[in-house]
């Protein structure tokens, strides 16, 4: 018997296994946002250059990302986006300020015409905001099922924590006398650092997972979500936050406010 059809079977079952795995990274979503760092930048329909532009975009605007390829990001559209469904698929309520669909994989479209560019899909029972009335489509908001693309190179990724309470940034007082144990009402002074984030402590276990490296070697302990931290090892970030002290360690403790993933 030939062996070359149980090659091409072979062949067939990796070529599978390679899309099932790329296929479900795909349907993976962050639970970052991102940030736009430059004035004017488009999102497109697709993951190229040449494909149509759906909307333009503001230095400081946020978005969900979803997933990458090829150094583009996939995005939730955002509020201002244009967005249309046919009326066909769609019962206009009452206050003609928003629609149920009526039927399964609808698709939303950029403009108003049959031959527009796919944007997404909603399902039967979804409620949609209309915006505008354009012959036979509605101008709709664009739903979290909605999505254009982005070159990575525009947006960077923006973690921001939620202060602790005051009393975690007191300075230990085991050591002050009785008279001088009243709490400090001083604020931590903020910083930022540039720098490197590293894994630290792999084979010691201890209160920090990781580090920040600079330029010019200093080395920072962070106080931070680990899971948050492990998704930007050897990332280049700047760090918002207050030096808190600990007579434990021999290195700065960064408790972290904010995170801004550099390019």
């Amino acid at each position: 018997m030939s062996l070359l059809p149980r090659i091409s079977l072979a062949v067939l079952a990796v070529s599978l296994g390679i899309c099932a795995h790329y296929g479900a990274l795909s349907a993976q979503e962050t639970k970052f946002q991102y940030e736009v760092n430059t004035d004017g930048i488009n999102i497109r329909c697709d993951s190229t250059v040449t494909s149509a532009v759906v909307c333009n975009l503001k230095r400081g605007e946020t978005l969900d990302v979803v997933s990458e390829a090829y150094g583009w990001y996939k995005v939730r559209l955002p509020a201002h986006a244009p967005a249309f469904i046919h009326k066909s698929m769609v019962t206009l309520a009452a206050d003609n300020q928003s629609a149920t669909v009526v039927k399964d994989n609808v698709n939303i479209r950029l403009g108003p015409v049959a031959s527009s560019a796919v944007l997404g899909k909603v399902h039967r029972d979804k409620t949609v905001v209309i915006t505008a009335d354009q012959g036979d489509w509605y101008g709709i908001q664009p739903p979290s099922t909605a999505y254009g693309w982005i070159n990575k190179k525009f947006v960077s990724k923006t973690i921001k924590f939620a202060a602790p309470p005051a009393a975690s940034a007191v300075p230990s007082v085991a050591a002050v006398p009785p008279q001088a144990q009243a709490p400090s009402t001083a604020q931590p002074e903020t910083l930022q650092q540039e720098g490197v984030i590293k894994p630290y402590g792999f084979f010691f276990k201890g209160p920090f997972t990781h580090k920040l490296l600079t330029a010019d070697n200093r080395v920072f302990l962070l106080k931070a979500d680990a899971k948050v931290l492990d998704s930007l090892n050897n990332r280049k970030v700047k760090l918002t936050g207050v030096i808190v002290r600990s007579e434990k360690q021999k290195y700065p403790v960064l408790e972290i406010r904010g995170i801004e993933e550099l390019q």
